[in-house]
């Protein structure tokens, strides 16, 4: 705790932990997590010195960032959806604790378990010590997927995430649309090659119209892994209603391979066997169009949101204002795969 502000913030944590633990709690540590752009993270360790829970536990902190990105969820719906999947069986972190306006007014927190592993790309693609887990992640992944997919909006009405243009009564592929129209009308300069992605979308609907839980951002560097492969699925900020082709397809694209052109599962695995595994596991069909349809969506979706990040906070962090130099390799993507076909 090198700061006043992580000083303050181990102190306001002492307090209100005392009270959610029933019992003392000291704060040995607490030390910033990097590696996102998106919420305020810390490595918490602590020791709770009396009451039913005492002894040194290690959680993540998780706190809500003063300047979100566009649409994602606030920490009180993260922290439900994340108890919803772990119920579902997705190898993802149990959060334990809910801090209201821990970092402010509105601002909440909360303490989930803190799991081994890197979520760094570059090192889990080509890292000698992961070629064991490199092996067992296409399979890990989709089982996953297929347990988070298994929830719908009739078996999750009461997780109180539907938000503009992802709603749990609105068709998933019309809500996209609407989510491409709305970014690029945000846009302070017009983007032709977006405008002819998003016209060549519309014209070529894919056929399923499934509505499940999505992750909304599953790619290597949102899990942990370890030297047996995954160890947890990471960072719900973007969970939605959508359809379960979109995580597929997302996990390909370009962009997560970090140089592993060769490897389309995430820089590290084939897609035969990785689709194949899922459609066991989950029952559902795959076509390959609409396979095709969801990474050109994807591609044109982080092209739009790349460009985004600029007006999260302007002239702040130069994280922001960097990422949008990769929304034309996003859209030369898109493009690409738009004249290769499915």
């Amino acid at each position: 705790m090198s700061t006043l502000a992580e000083l303050a913030l181990a102190t306001t944590l002492r307090e209100r932990l005392t009270t959610s633990f029933g019992g003392a709690v000291t704060v040995n540590a607490l030390t910033p997590l990097h590696g996102g752009a998106g919420q305020e993270n810390f490595r918490l360790d602590l020791e709770i010195l009396e009451g039913p829970c005492a002894g040194r536990r290690v959680f993540a902190l998780r706190g809500d960032a003063a300047s979100p990105g566009f649409g994602t969820l606030r920490r009180a719906q993260e922290f439900d959806v994340i108890r919803a999947v772990v119920r579902a069986g997705v190898r993802t972190p149990a959060v334990e604790i809910l801090v209201p306006d821990l970092f402010g007014p509105g601002l909440d927190a909360f303490l989930m378990d803190f799991a081994p592993g890197t979520a760094l790309g570059p090192r889990i693609v080509r890292g000698p010590e992961f070629e064991t887990a490199r092996t067992r992640l296409p399979i890990q992944l989709a089982e996953s997927l297929a347990s988070l997919h298994a929830l719908t909006p009739a078996t999750g009405q009461d997780l109180g995430i539907d938000r503009a243009p992802y709603l749990s009564t609105v068709d998933p592929v019309a809500a996209q649309i609407a989510g491409f129209e709305q970014a690029l009308d945000a846009l302070p300069a017009s983007r032709p090659a977006s405008e002819y992605i998003l016209r060549w979308l519309r014209r070529h609907p894919p056929v399923s119209r499934e509505i499940a839980l999505v992750h909304g951002d599953f790619r290597t560097g949102n899990f942990l892994v370890t030297e047996h492969g995954l160890s947890a699925v990471l960072d719900w900020e973007c969970a939605h209603w959508g359809n379960p082709l979109e995580d597929l397809a997302w996990l390909t694209l370009r962009d997560w391979r970090y140089g592993h052109l060769d490897r389309p599962v995430g820089g590290f695995g084939e897609l035969e066997p990785f689709l194949a595994a899922y459609v066991d596991l989950s029952g559902r069909p795959i076509r390959p169009a609409d396979l095709h349809w969801w990474a050109v969506a994807g591609n044109l979706r982080w092209a739009l949101g790349a460009l985004r990040h600029a007006l999260r906070n302007p002239g702040a962090e130069i994280e922001h204002l960097a990422i949008p130099r990769r929304a034309p390799e996003m859209e030369f993507e898109a493009l690409r795969l738009i004249e290769t076909g499915p």
